[in-house]
């Protein structure tokens, strides 16, 4: 059958990955049952909710392997999705009242579907723009442990700097091998222009970047991103002055790709908090929204939300790539802020002088400290913190519902703004 055989050709995801997908997707989409219903689709239009999230609409989704398929180079476009593009180019016109129900009612089936396909669009996409992001930014990689490299690492134009020893990995990920292979990962799931126009953000006479940074979204990739070191030995001095670097943390040698072992990590499972959520679709793609729970889009390893990111995709020549990415509220260090606030401003019956927080609005003292229960998207969370007193001592206990009133996307980053923010349900209780 033609089914199995394109089955074949594009595998789909894996037991784990779609048990994964159905837990975030079942808790995201069963919040709002109000909402199961409502959705709007036109030539540009919100999505403004979907029906409460079963397992058979994805099982059939991911079973069926056509709807979206990635590839080396992108992921194809979805088949509901192309079908409603079709039907959108050109009017229909219906008389008869019967047909016109049936349509009705063929048409909120489809809208469904394409939601559905379009989050499993947005899911493929965004999970490999994570796990480049991570084996960049976190050195989350394969590697051999036996094959290692040694070098005493000096600048001599720092008077007094004593060498420091620099220990590196062979990288065995096979698609990694090299700065062209990150560049060109992030070119496969990138349109051309957000890939030029990022690129373009921070380019300097020795550098370019090709890291993603929160504050600002631009590519980080070092001209000497893999800086060849065959001609020195191993266990030998290296003075920084002869080397024409911008980071030793990816180094070739002997036609070998290495790591610094210093800042390797393991792999991932997962880097995002929940399951992408369909905002907008238009005739050439659409939006989502989506939690990054990995750097650079976190503060602290206790993180459990993250920060909202909004991804929007086009389709290109039946290939779906990332047209742009926008940033949002991280949610640790929005929540963190308005406890310190409270505190600060609204607290009477604890005097801010007796207590491990500063004054200093720059500072956000609490965000480590701060553990997210549950959340409604980046409107609201239920959060809960450990507040101690000046001696570093556990004292208070503090949970409360922190409300947010502006667009995350919209205010500019400025966790600091009082009227983007409010606690409801405050409850403090001294620890014994």
């Amino acid at each position: 059958m033609i089914i199995d055989k394109i089955s074949e050709e594009f595998p789909v995801l894996t037991e784990a990955e779609k048990e994964r997908i159905f837990a975030m997707s079942e808790k995201k989409y069963n919040m709002d049952n109000h909402d199961k219903e409502n959705v709007g689709f036109d030539d540009e239009s919100e999505v403004r909710g979907v029906e409460q999230y079963n397992r058979p609409i994805l099982s059939r989704l991911t079973s069926l392997a056509a709807a979206a398929v990635i590839l080396v180079a992108g992921i194809s476009g979805g088949t509901a999705f192309m079908k409603y593009k079709k039907n959108n180019s050109a009017a229909t016109e219906m008389n008869d009242p019967t047909e016109a129900a049936t349509e009705t009612i063929t048409e909120k089936e489809e809208k469904q579907d394409i939601a559905s396909e379009c989050a499993e669009i947005a899911y493929r996409l965004t999970n490999r723009f994570a796990e480049l992001e991570n084996k960049y930014y976190n050195h989350a990689l394969s590697v051999d442990n036996n094959d290692t490299l040694t070098f005493n690492v000096y600048n001599s134009d720092v008077p007094g700097q004593k060498a420091t020893e620099k220990h590196y990995f062979r990288v065995t990920d096979t698609d990694f091998q090299s700065g062209d292979d990150l560049k060109n990962g992030l070119k496969s799931i990138f349109t051309d222009e957000l890939y030029e126009r990022l690129f373009s953000v921070n380019s300097g006479e020795d550098y370019e970047t090709l890291i993603i940074e929160p504050q600002y979204i631009y590519l980080f990739s070092s001209s000497d991103f893999d800086t060849d070191l065959s001609k020195y030995e191993k266990n030998s001095a290296i003075d920084l002055a002869d080397v024409n670097y911008h980071s030793l943390d990816f180094i070739t040698y002997n036609e070998g790709f290495y790591v610094s072992s210093y800042y390797n990590k393991p792999v991932e499972n997962g880097s995002f908090s929940s399951y992408p959520n369909v905002i907008k679709i238009k005739k050439n793609g659409f939006s989502a929204t989506v939690f990054a729970n990995f750097n650079p889009f976190v503060n602290t390893e206790t993180s459990k939300v993250g920060t909202n990111l909004q991804f929007d995709f086009v389709c290109e020549e039946g290939e779906w790539k990332i047209s742009d990415i926008t940033v949002g509220r991280n949610m640790e260090s929005a929540a963190a802020y308005a406890i310190k606030d409270y505190f600060i401003n609204d607290c009477d019956d604890y005097d801010i002088n007796d207590l491990m927080i500063s004054k200093d609005v720059v500072i956000n003292d609490l965000e480590e400290d701060v553990i997210i229960l549950s959340s409604n998207g980046d409107k609201s969370c239920k959060v809960y913190c450990i507040i101690k007193d000046k001696n570093g001592n556990d004292f208070l206990e503090f949970k409360a519902t922190v409300v947010f009133t502006n667009d995350g996307f919209k205010y500019g980053r400025n966790i600091r703004d009082r009227s983007g923010f409010s606690l409801t349900d405050i409850k403090v209780k001294e620890l014994q």
